[in-house]
């Protein structure tokens, strides 16, 4: 599947035909609402809008805003960041709703969904679409987080729950094997060094992207001292090397990793 770059002004032009069943997820980031609002409600047939409803209050607004775009083409999704199953389940039973003809056009915004959510419903799509549905994904790339604040002080999310397999993707663990770590730290310093507390892994392959690949020049900064932050933490507590690969690039990115775990 290519990757494509344009401007999200020029979405509905670039899909140039109607999309059957759009998914997207609402947040408390306005880039929520940046691709499916592009689209006349008169260009999607059907649009899936999924809301964690632990957090209503944060992300509800926007939310909001999504179902009265789309009305009656809308379905609204109750997920839950703490329960995968529940969300599991509500994910599934939306997309059987939307089973009619084959050949359609799905559009998943995975911009605001959380990687879990994002990973369970990649597991459920290749039992719902068809070998003749066309499957794409788009993503807004945030021109920067957290706006006015210094640096050091930018972050996306706060705090760790806990940690857990994603429901569908639990691996398999071996006793008699080492663990090896292969983690893409991004911007948030303190999850990354949980994961490897939690694990304590015999070998850590520790995520550093290209420069040239930076979704934007403003982020390579902060993701470097994010990275020299993990780094110096890690060495500490395990045997670590660095993993280059292409932030912009996920089909380089996936191979990158692969190579990596099959050390």
């Amino acid at each position: 599947m290519p990757v494509s770059r344009i401007p999200v002004a020029d979405i509905s032009v670039k899909v140039d035909r109607p999309v059957d069943v759009l998914i997207c997820c609402g947040s408390f980031e306005d880039r929520c609402l940046s691709v499916p609002l592009s689209f006349p409600a008169t260009q999607v047939n059907h649009a899936i809008i999924c809301e964690h409803e632990n957090l209503h209050r944060y992300v509800g607004p926007n939310t909001e805003k999504l179902r009265s775009h789309y009305a009656r083409k809308a379905t609204h999704v109750e997920l839950d960041s703490a329960s995968p199953v529940r969300t599991a389940d509500r994910l599934l039973a939306a997309l059987k709703g939307t089973v009619c003809s084959s050949g359609r056009l799905i559009l998943v915004d995975v911009t605001t969904f959380t990687h879990e959510s994002l990973l369970i419903l990649m597991g459920i799509l290749p039992h719902i679409a068809s070998e003749s549905d066309d499957v794409h994904f788009a993503y807004t790339i945030a021109q920067e987080y957290c706006p006015g604040a210094p640096d050091d002080e930018k972050w996306l999310s706060k705090g760790i729950e806990n940690i857990r397999s994603v429901l569908g993707f639990a691996g398999e663990i071996l006793p008699g094997r080492g663990v090896h770590l292969v983690l893409l730290h991004g911007f948030e310093a303190e999850r990354s060094k949980s994961l490897i507390k939690s694990y304590e892994p015999d070998l850590l392959s520790l995520g550093r992207p290209a420069k040239a690949s930076a979704t934007s020049d403003k982020h390579i900064v902060r993701n470097l001292r994010v990275h020299e932050q993990v780094m110096e933490f890690a060495r500490n507590t395990v045997d670590v090397e660095e993993l280059p690969f292409e932030a912009n690039e996920p089909h380089s990115c996936r191979d990158s990793v692969l190579d990596r775990a099959r050390i």
